[in-house]
Order: C-alpha cells, then sequence, then structure tokens
C-alpha cells in the first residue's frame, strides 16, 4: 500500500482529499497543515509520496518547504492548489515537484500519487544499478561505454574520463561514440556501429570533435 503525506492549508479540503485517497487504498500515515514536522520527522514517517498545498500555515510555505524536503529526503512531492496565478504556478514548477494537482481533484487525477511512485521507484533503481556498474568498471584500465541507437554516450566508466580528458558532465551533455574516435576513422567507426543498432547510426562530420581532446582509433 502507497503510504501518503498529506500536508494541506484547509483542513476540510485535506479531509476530503484524505477521504478520496482512503476509498483508492491509499495509506494517509500523517495529515498536516505546515511541512516544520515534516521536514524534520520525513525518515520516520517514510512517506511513498507527499501530497502538498502550495500555500501552507506557518512561515514556510509549500515551494520552500518542497526545496527543503528534496534536499534532505529521497521522497516525491506533488504540489496541490487552488491558487493558478501567474505568481504561484512558476515559483511552484521551479522547486521541480515530482506532479501538480489543481484542486478540486477527482480520482483520476489523484491517480498521479501511482505514477509519481512508480518513477521515483525506477529511478532510485537505475541509480542503484549505475553504482554497482560503476563498482564493478571503473577500476578496469580498459575503456567501457553504453551507446544508445543514434551512437550517443549513455555511460562511459572513469579510464574513459582520463584517456579523453573529457568530465562526466561533458559526456552527459550529449556526446556520441565518433565524438572520441579520430577524424580518419569516423566513417569506418559508423559502418561498424551501424549493424548493431539496426542501420539506423549516421556518425556527425569530424568537426564536431575538440582538437584538444585525445582520440580513440577504431581497431
Amino acid at each position: 500500500m502507497i503510504r501518503i503525506v498529506l500536508i494541506a492549508y484547509e483542513s476540510d479540503s485535506a479531509q476530503d482529499i484524505q477521504g478520496q485517497l482512503q476509498r483508492m487504498s491509499y495509506e494517509v500515515t500523517a495529515m498536516t497543515a505546515t511541512a516544520d514536522d515534516v521536514i524534520m520527522h520525513a525518515d520516520d514517517l517514510r512517506p511513498d509520496v507527499i501530497l502538498m498545498d502550495v500555500r501552507l500555515k506557518g512561515e514556510t510555505d509549500g515551494v520552500e518547504a518542497a526545496q527543503e524536503i528534496k534536499r534532505l529526503h529521497d521522497v516525491p512531492i506533488i504540489f496541490v492548489t487552488a491558487d493558478t496565478d501567474e505568481a504561484t504556478v512558476p515559483r511552484a514548477i521551479a522547486a521541480e515537484p515530482d506532479g501538480f494537482l489543481i484542486k478540486p481533484l477527482d480520482e483520476l487525477e489523484l491517480m498521479a500519487v501511482d505514477m509519481a511512485t512508480r518513477k521515483h521507484q525506477k529511478e532510485q533503481q537505475a541509480r542503484v544499478t549505475d553504482i554497482r556498474l560503476r563498482e564493478l568498471t571503473d577500476p578496469l584500465l580498459v575503456v567501457v561505454y553504453e551507446a544508445d541507437k543514434t551512437g550517443r554516450l549513455t555511460f562511459v566508466n572513469a579510464t574513459a574520463f582520463d584517456i579523453f580528458g573529457y568530465t562526466k558532465e561533458e559526456i552527459e551533455a550529449g556526446m556520441t561514440v565518433f565524438q572520441l574516435t579520430t577524424p580518419v576513422d569516423i566513417k569506418r567507426g559508423g559502418t561498424a556501429f551501424r549493424p548493431r543498432v539496426g542501420g539506423r547510426c549516421r556518425p556527425p562530420v569530424c568537426g564536431h570533435l575538440p582538437k584538444k581532446r585525445r582520440s580513440w582509433r577504431v581497431n
């Protein structure tokens, strides 16, 4: 059962939402009008998702609370609000919530709880997989990489950073395997790579390769 902490400004609205959630077989583990207790005790409450009003009682509003909770705890947050004015919505979006619902709510909208929870679980699994993959490949003295169908790099081990001189951020910005290949080998590299991705690969022009970087020749 999905565990939910509900933080709502108005008690009547909170009770209505709580009733809807319980009818949908969600467990509301805590309900409050302020975010301070949740910020301090989210680990004890152990919610799968926090459903929070943008406007709250107390000194901390929902946007500030969401930013603090995300800083301290790994839990998805869905905003609930009746305010859709030009000042509220951009601030709420800037807090990067995992969902944004407009009151009054119905059961179809509340299915966002399921979607946010599943998305968060997949992201957690992906992080664990990435950590494990790095533990296995970073100590190796050879380059280990993964690329998608376009040749865009989706993973490289630590040795690749040392050999090619790129940072993790630069590679994750959208670099391809062909940008790590010497210009003379780009066409040959594309020919070798294409059968592995169903013939859809189109190598970029060699001018995309920064001259200051070391390159990898295709054998």
